[in-house]
């Protein structure tokens, strides 16, 4: 089997958390409609990497779907209390129509709110022939 086409959508660059509700990608925000993307590929792969996470907080990031009937559905919810010292990949295996990736501060123990919790995450999509 040949790759016919591979895809890369870049969600978070370096983007500092600093909410304790879900953002979708580092422009729109919380909005219940930002963030979808396309997933219907034969492979779906989500890179995610918590570069950067102050030693007083956690940071809980999750990863989304939809099938065509418009309910969303959580796929994978991970939470973070040290920052990763290498990216992190996680193989969506369900077949949906739309995917997206959420991120928010968990556990609040100082001010400012938990900054800097630099984010970074791309969702890559391969076809194949």
């Amino acid at each position: 089997m040949s790759v016919l086409s591979k895809t890369s959508r870049t969600i978070f660059t370096k983007h500092n958390v600093a909410t304790t509700g879900y953002i979708y990608n580092s422009s729109n925000g919380a909005n219940a409609t930002t963030g979808w993307t396309d997933a219907n590929y034969d492979d779906v792969v989500v890179q995610m990497c918590v570069a950067t996470l102050n030693s007083t907080a956690s940071l809980n990031y999750r990863i989304e779907g939809m099938y065509t009937n418009g309910r969303k559905a959580e796929i994978f919810t991970e939470v973070v209390t040290s920052a990763h010292t290498i990216d992190k990949l996680i193989y969506v295996s369900e077949k949906l129509s739309q995917i997206r990736v959420g991120a928010k501060v968990g556990v609040i123990v100082a001010s400012p709110l938990a900054s800097p919790a630099f984010i970074y995450s791309s969702i890559i999509r391969t076809e194949y022939k």
